[in-house]
């Protein structure tokens, strides 16, 4: 698992946010993955304030192919 500058192995699981295929948020989830979300997106937010884009595909909490996307403000994808 990715650890975010910052921020531990609890502090990054606890700030998945997954994404589903179709857009509608997920919610956020801990150790768990949303179930059947495959070729989703999620963000892993930043203790200061950003969040890293990364695609990706998971299958039975083991997350493959991740990509890194960029990164953002919180505030430019607040309410997307």
């Amino acid at each position: 698992m990715y650890s975010p500058p910052g921020g531990g192995w609890d502090t990054a699981l606890s700030g998945i946010k997954f994404v589903t295929k179709n857009g509608d948020d997920s919610g956020y989830y801990g150790s768990e993955l949303s179930e059947g979300a495959t070729n989703s997106s999620f963000s892993i937010a930043h203790p200061d304030g950003q969040v890293y884009g990364i695609s990706g595909s998971y299958e039975e909490n083991v997350i493959f192919t991740v990509g890194f996307t960029g990164n953002f403000r919180t505030s430019d994808i607040e309410g997307s």
